[in-house]
């Protein structure tokens, strides 16, 4: 944790000065920025973390999906 937020919320935070620099006038109504839920899981040693948007801004759930498979991600590694 940085700054004692949660890498989530460290990415959000990122994620938000990127579309504000780029797009001002839509910050408050951006997809993911409007509300989200988070599914940790893992591939070959890396965390993946999917931001899932749901518009609600009240309430964000997080949970676990467990090791993902290269069929899913679509490559053997994240390496190549």
């Amino acid at each position: 944790m940085k700054d004692g937020k949660s890498v989530d919320e460290q990415i959000i935070e990122i994620y938000k000065n990127l579309v504000a620099a780029k797009n001002p006038g839509v910050v408050s109504g951006w997809p993911i920025l409007t509300g989200h839920n988070i599914k940790f899981g893992s591939f070959s040693g890396w965390t993946i973390i999917v931001f899932e948007h749901t518009g609600n801004p009240v309430m964000k759930t997080s949970s676990g999906i467990g090791e993902i498979s290269s069929a899913i991600i679509g490559y053997p590694s994240l390496s190549e």
